[in-house]
């Protein structure tokens, strides 16, 4: 949604998904000055995705106990997750919340967040 700004709850059936993980997981935290003291900068978080995918790439194969990355959201500075599949069992068997976007329940909570963010909705 964010390339659009738009946030289009029919195409591509997209999904609300709400898990607890099992167990605790082992993240880099690529937030901070750690880009800077590997040669990189803020722009492994918020600059073009073919980027981010190098980098996550060069970090997978260089740091093997990693399950995951915590990273800076390049939209709002948010905290975010990314697990590898190497955290695969860590995650439940379900989800605590699973809802396609288009459900009624989410309405006037996607519209106060795209209004938040002036985005569109439909």
């Amino acid at each position: 949604f964010q390339d659009t700004r738009h946030i289009d709850r029919q195409r591509n059936e997209p999904w609300l998904v709400a898990f607890e993980l099992e167990r605790g997981v082992s993240l880099l935290d690529t937030g901070g000055d750690w880009p800077v003291r590997v040669g990189g900068g803020m722009v492994l978080n918020s600059g073009s995705r073919s980027q981010s995918k190098k980098w996550s790439r060069a970090i997978y194969r260089q740091y093997q106990g990693v399950e995951g990355i915590y990273y800076p959201s390049s939209l709002t500075n948010a905290s975010c997750v990314a697990l590898y599949e190497r955290a695969r069992s860590a995650l439940p068997a379900a989800p605590v919340y699973n809802r396609p976007l288009r459900s009624r329940h989410l309405f006037a909570l996607l519209t106060q967040l795209a209004d938040r963010l002036n985005f569109t909705m439909s």
